[in-house]
């Protein structure tokens, strides 16, 4: 099963960290997109 993830966080050191790690670690995860506050996760969310 792949599973589908969306990565909120603030810092782009760290969203990049997550990406890493997170793909690197699991890598049935599809990472779809990051984003840096919570308006526009809403907007990746809902397209």
């Amino acid at each position: 099963m792949k599973y589908r993830l969306l990565i909120a966080e603030d810092e782009e050191i760290d969203r990049i960290a997550l990406h890493l790690l997170l793909s690197n670690e699991f890598p049935e995860l599809e990472i779809l997109d990051d984003a840096d506050n919570g308006i526009e996760f809403v907007k990746i969310a809902e397209k």
